[in-house]
């Protein structure tokens, strides 16, 4: 016996093969089988006609990785069919920092989420559920460039030092080994903005030996996108991490009309052997 039968909907299964009219029986959490017509007993029989059945969907650019300690039930995300979430996005995390400079991640976090500022990914779990919080959706956690940069320097406008470099490489790897997926990038925010080629270099070089992903909300989004685009392009080429352009748009009056020219630009890239995705 089965635990569930949908019975009747369109099958989208992920693969790009066309949907399809189907039966999907689910027992112990897992789909058991996908038929025509499925005549076997089940707990509850469901009528799905008229709706889609397909995997949960992905949402790859999500700032919900804080919102879910004031509720839990992430319904904005389940009711479109999202189950999981790529978030820490634009350089935003509330960890990590060196043990004894917590007062910035606290400062960065802001006073709401004062208790749940950590010095890594794993204390930020860990005070998660200490508290009894969960979360609907699957998390997939990215580390903030902006978090890492304040937790080791502050607000501070200048070039980081070799030391300071250092430093943040070392706390990357530790939470990236902790199940973190990559580092995101807020090069438009404080204090990511203050930032240089060789210390995203650097970080790239942490991210590129777990094959982890480097999202970024760039530099600049208009006419001087090329440029920004250019920045990232550099940490691929020095490094081999897989950049990410979470925003790719030709914003303001200059960049009027020049999308085709900067969609062409990435183009170009891939194919002289960048690994960039949009």
């Amino acid at each position: 016996m089965y635990d569930y039968i949908l019975r009747g909907g369109t099958v989208v299964d992920g693969t790009s093969g066309p949907s399809y009219q189907a039966d999907v029986a689910i027992k112990d959490g897992k789909i058991a089988k996908i038929a025509q017509a499925i005549d076997c007993a089940a707990k509850e029989v469901i009528d799905v006609t008229g709706f889609a059945v397909a995997p949960g969907f992905i949402d790859m650019h999500s700032h919900s990785d804080t919102s879910f300690l004031e509720d839990n039930r992430c319904e904005s995300r389940i009711y479109q069919g999202v189950t999981s979430e790529v978030a820490g996005q634009c350089g935003y995390t509330i960890y990590p920092c060196p043990d004894d400079r917590m007062e910035n991640m606290r400062d960065f976090a802001g006073s709401d989420l004062t208790y749940f500022a950590s010095a890594s990914l794993q204390e930020f779990m860990d005070k998660v559920k200490a508290k009894g919080e969960q979360m609907s959706t699957n998390l997939i956690p990215l580390i903030g460039h902006g978090a890492l940069r304040c937790g080791v320097m502050g607000y501070e406008n200048r070039k980081a030092t070799p030391e300071e470099i250092a430093e943040m490489q070392r706390l990357l790897d530790r939470d990236m080994q902790a199940g973190a997926w990559g580092v995101s990038l807020g090069l438009g925010y404080a204090p990511g903005v203050s930032s240089d080629q060789e210390e995203l270099n650097a970080l790239g070089e942490v991210v590129a030996k777990y094959d982890g992903i480097i999202p970024s909300h760039m530099r600049y989004q208009n006419d001087k996108t090329p440029i920004a685009l250019e920045e990232m392009y550099e940490i691929n080429r020095q490094t081999g991490a897989h950049v990410h352009i979470s925003h790719f748009k030709a914003s303001g009056k200059k960049a009027w009309g020049r999308a085709p020219e900067f969609v062409q630009h990435v183009a170009d890239a891939r194919k002289a052997g960048v690994n960039v995705t949009v």
